[in-house]
Formats: C-alpha cells, sequence, structure tokens
C-alpha cells in the first residue's frame, strides 16, 4: 500500500507558480507586515505573465524577461524575486523542481539619491520666520529638531509631550518608533512650549490637506525649494552636528527600524539621547 501511495504521489500534477503563490498565501505571507503583504501581491500581479505556468517549465530567460519587462525600478524587480525565491523554494521541498532559478536572476541598478534636506541657509530663514511670529513655522523647526515624521505631527496629543523630561512619548509604524522617546533639545524647547500653549488637546489642529497648503505657503516665505515635509526628517542630522555624536546614539535619536539589530547590542539611556540632542545649535 505504501508503494502505490508513494507511486501516487511521484505522479502528482507539478504545479504552477499560482498554485504556489496560494499556498504561500495560507503558510507565510499572512505572517508578514501590512506594508510587505502589500508589496508582494502587487508583485505577484506584476508576474502575471508566467503564473499559469508550471515552475518546471520556466526557465532563467522566461523570469528575467517578465520582470524586466514589469518592473519599474530595483526595488519592484526585488520584490518580484523575492516573490518568486519563496514559490522555488516550496517547490524544491516538494520535489518539483530542484534549483531556485530566480537567484539567477539579474536586478536593475539600485539608484539611490540622497534625500533632499534643507540647507543651513533655509534653516536660519525657518528661525527668523518663528522670530517674526510666524505661527505655521513652529511645526517645521519641530520636525526638524526631533525627526518627527508628519504622520506622528497630526497624531500627537499635549498629553504625550513630558516638557520636563523632556521628551515626547508616542511613536508609529515601527515597534523602535513607538517604544523609543522623542528626545526635545534644548534648541527647540522654546518653540515646543509655544505649541503647548495654544488651545486645544493636539500639537496640530489642521487637516492634512490645509497641513500641507501652509506648508508649501511657509516654505515660499523662507524662500526655500519647494521639497516635501519628509525633508524636515532629512535635516535632523545635520541640525543635531553628527560629527561628534557617537553613530549609535544618533540611530536610537532617529529610531530607524533598520538598525534595530545594533539597537539589541547597545544600550542609550534617555540621558545620552539628551546629551546628544543638545547638541543641536540654531544655526548663525
Amino acid at each position: 500500500m505504501r508503494a502505490k501511495s508513494l507511486l501516487r504521489k511521484k505522479k502528482k500534477k507539478v504545479p504552477t507558480l499560482n498554485d504556489l503563490f496560494r499556498l504561500y498565501e495560507k503558510k507565510d505571507l499572512h505572517k508578514l507586515s501590512k506594508d510587505r503583504k502589500g508589496a508582494y501581491k502587487k508583485a505577484r500581479e506584476r508576474l502575471e505573465d508566467i503564473f499559469h505556468a508550471s515552475i518546471d517549465l520556466l526557465g532563467i530567460e522566461e523570469l528575467q524577461d517578465t520582470i524586466d519587462d514589469n518592473s519599474s525600478s530595483y526595488y519592484t524587480a526585488k520584490d518580484m524575486q523575492t516573490v518568486l525565491s519563496h514559490l522555488y523554494k516550496l517547490a524544491i521541498a516538494e520535489g518539483h523542481v530542484n534549483v531556485n532559478l530566480s537567484r539567477h536572476v539579474s536586478l536593475p541598478e539600485l539608484d539611490e539619491k540622497e534625500p533632499r534636506k534643507f540647507t543651513k541657509e533655509e534653516q536660519i530663514a525657518f528661525w527668523k520666520l518663528y522670530e517674526n511670529g510666524d505661527k505655521f513655522v513652529r511645526y517645521i523647526l519641530l520636525m526638524i529638531y526631533t525627526g518627527m515624521m508628519p504622520g506622528e505631527l497630526f497624531r500627537i496629543e499635549k498629553v504625550h509631550v513630558n516638557i520636563a523630561e523632556p521628551v515626547i512619548r508616542f511613536g508609529i509604524k515601527t515597534t523602535i518608533r513607538k517604544k523609543t522617546p522623542i528626545i526635545l533639545p534644548d534648541a527647540i524647547m522654546p518653540v515646543i512650549k509655544d505649541i503647548m500653549s495654544d488651545e486645544g488637546h493636539k500639537l496640530i489642529h489642521i487637516n492634512k490637506d490645509n497641513f500641507y497648503k501652509q506648508y508649501y505657503a511657509c516654505l515660499e516665505r523662507a524662500g526655500c525649494d519647494k521639497i516635501p515635509p519628509y525633508s524636515c526628517r532629512h535635516s535632523t542630522g545635520s541640525a543635531l552636528g553628527v560629527s561628534d555624536i557617537p553613530i549609535a546614539v544618533m540611530k536610537k535619536l532617529m529610531r530607524h527600524k533598520s538598525l534595530s539589530s545594533t539597537m539589541r547590542y547597545t544600550h542609550i539611556d534617555t540621558d545620552e539621547m539628551l546629551d546628544a540632542a543638545n547638541k543641536a545649535k540654531r544655526p548663525t
């Protein structure tokens, strides 16, 4: 009976990529983050041209052509390759193929452009606006000097702010950002105290559409190039004067998810983070 059972298993139909993806959805995909699941489902759509072919009939040329024709960047191509790799691993485990051909696919060059930051002159212009009574520029300065993301700014309530400590205990998206306080350096304390004196329970009381309108209008008042709010976070490092800050402290201050491995081996308390943050000075 066992021999017959093994024979039937040996004659089992070779699965298509689509069959394997359904298995992958049940087995592993649901364990991933929402963002990763979304990216891999998009990658599956980009692989549609070959998704209903048996995996043993596909060669490197078919895989390469599909990725070349349907990817729009290094990252979308990488996601496609990663999905294929997961499917090949399942097929290898079941004995349908012997080699993970996705490893032999070439990806486009990674064109990493350095994100645009606010220059020293632009930061000086922001401080001048603040001194002249500009209310909105306070939020730009707050994001620059704390590394706060726009999405956090919209959600933070005043109860999250501890001026005495001085930190903001709030974060979104990643575990590190949720667990690590936002440090308030000395340079930004007049600004955060000013914001806290406003009426209402939140730091900012306008919707996103009005925020972006006022943000770009403020850039125009400061004579700055039109760059997105996330550029404030990109500017945090230069505002902190990182040359003599230990890299582990700087990365902790920025609450970077990609540095979680480093954080497991480096203990940095709030006092060290505050000392580093207080290296931030108003440009002169």
